[in-house]
């Protein structure tokens, strides 16, 4: 089961989180599925997490390129004979494993009515490279995951907008809104007559 969008959302202005992840590649897969054809798929599109539902759809968990390097060939600091175990069975691992065996089982989410700098802020809460994305209505529905990267991105160019419409405000002011003159053009006082 593959969920695909491709559309670009670094071109466009954007506050919501939905907004982020409604043109971002999403792939989901069964718990069911098998860990080498995920990892076929993930390179096919170039995509470093997956979402994991149940077999109605409901989103269970995320799966990385990460997850499953650390389940093959284990983690720093193992002891070395069981680095050799994993080893020796590598084959077999990849033949047997299948996403609900490797996946974060109900990771922390993002909603999609969220700003970018809420998402930001839970971003770095936790520390999370990839956050996955659900309506409030519907957290058992998966709309897509969030790379942390792109939301920073995001919340970057807003900031450089909100700067943009600040300057472009105080620009108008100071052009065509002179301090101590009046607006009318038929007023005739100045400040010398306002002095007492």
């Amino acid at each position: 089961m593959i969920k695909k969008v491709t559309n670009d959302t670094l071109s466009k202005k954007v506050n919501k989180i939905g907004e982020v992840i409604a043109g971002r590649t999403c792939l989901v897969f069964s718990s069911r599925e098998k860990i080498g054809y995920i990892v076929k798929e993930m390179n096919a599109y170039h995509q470093g997490v997956v979402g994991i539902v149940d077999d109605n759809s409901d989103f269970l968990g995320i799966l990385t390129e990460r997850d499953i390097l650390k389940k093959i060939f284990g983690e720093d600091g193992e002891i070395q004979a069981e680095y050799d175990k994993r080893n020796r069975h590598l084959s077999i691992y990849l033949d047997s494993l299948k996403a609900a065996d490797i996946m974060v089982q109900d990771p922390i989410c993002l909603y999609e009515d969220m700003e970018v700098e809420e998402a930001l802020d839970v971003v770095n809460t936790y520390g999370f490279r990839y956050m996955p994305v659900v309506k409030r209505e519907e957290p058992r529905k998966l709309t897509g995951i969030a790379d942390e990267r792109e939301i920073f991105w995001h919340v970057q160019n807003k900031t450089k907008r909100k700067i943009e419409e600040q300057n472009s405000l105080l620009n108008y002011f100071m052009h065509f809104e002179p301090y101590g003159s009046c607006a009318s053009a038929s007023c005739h006082c100045s400040l010398d007559n306002n002095v007492a």
